[in-house]
């Protein structure tokens, strides 16, 4: 068991998401950094889709209350156990007593809290990601806060008192998100086209787990386009009539009738949502394959992980 001693604004237990049930108006919810929880688990034996404690937002500072074996995934900033500072994507063990402080890295970020074990949360449509619109799933349907304590039931003993990490993801130096363009793009005109590619876009400060607002120059098309209602899944580029776009997250609604720019490609949303609000993207014109591409570069090096599973931790 855990107990949250500090925690920030928007906290919450999150797994790969909620799927199946966009039909209902239900949607995924689930972590921003898919990858980033996948290591995590991986680092600790579990299956990938193990709920963890997302944080997009640090300071935050854990007790624990029992013996538990843990690892901290995504965030570049420092993890301090007891005030020892751990190394970036590392498992380790907490004992009891012991306090859990990981703090902001330079550029932002978000970090997984993930545990040897499951947290023993609300499971909805087979899925314990917390849904904030919903209020259901997770930690009572809602974000961390503190006092909070959370158990973890452990299918193997949590008692283990080795420590190693993972070498993060191969993550760009460039700020450049790759995307396919949708199904209105074609109808801006090309110097919006170009606008749209070439702009330096701020990520608002109004950004949230629904979706980050850009901030740029003006993209307008040439006359009022009106659309029927769609579905929509994160990652969408939608374009509202201020003319500054917005990338869909995971927590975005499940319909939507705004002209669509284009999808960010999988392997970059986890990217993208790693950035801080402040921080300047640009969007660059990718094709089905190389985003296929992208995708499979990822899953190999989930797979090369994953063989620690078996041979770490039996």
């Amino acid at each position: 068991m855990i107990e949250i001693l500090k925690c920030m604004p928007g906290c919450s237990v999150q797994d790969l998401g909620r799927f199946g049930h966009r039909k209902l108006g239900v949607g995924s919810s689930g972590a921003l950094d898919a990858l980033a929880l996948q290591v995590g688990n991986a680092l600790l034996g579990n299956e990938a889709n193990r709920p963890a404690i997302e944080v997009l937002i640090f300071p935050i500072e854990i007790r624990f209350l029992t013996t538990q074996a843990f690892a901290v995934t995504g965030t570049t900033g420092k993890a301090l156990l007891d005030g020892k500072e751990l190394p970036p994507w590392w498992r380790t063990t907490g004992h009891t007593g012991q306090i859990l402080r990981i703090e902001s890295g330079p550029d932002g970020g978000i970090g997984y809290l993930t545990f040897a074990g499951r947290l023993d949360v609300e499971t909805v449509l087979e899925s314990a990601s917390t849904d904030l619109k919903g209020g259901f799933g997770g930690h009572h349907g809602r974000t961390l806060r503190a006092g909070d304590r959370l158990a973890i039931r452990s299918d193997r003993s949590s008692e283990t008192h080795y420590s190693f990490g993972a070498s993060p993801p191969g993550i760009p130096d460039s700020n450049v998100i790759r995307f396919v363009p949708g199904f209105e793009m074609d109808q801006l005109s090309q110097a919006h086209v170009r606008s749209f590619c070439e702009a330096d876009w701020t990520i608002s400060r109004q950004s949230s787990r629904i979706g980050f607002r850009l901030e740029g120059p003006m993209i307008q098309f040439a006359s009022h386009i009106e659309l029927l209602s769609y579905g929509v899944l994160p990652g969408l580029i939608q374009l509202p009539p201020s003319g500054q776009p917005i990338v869909l997250l995971a927590d975005a609604q499940t319909t939507g009738g705004y002209p669509r720019l284009g999808s960010v490609i999988s392997s970059d949303l986890r990217l993208i949502a790693q950035f801080a609000p402040g921080k300047i993207i640009q969007f660059r014109h990718c094709s089905i394959e190389e985003a296929a591409e992208a995708e499979a570069d990822e899953q190999d090096y989930f797979d090369r992980l994953s063989t620690l599973r078996g041979v770490m931790c039996p």
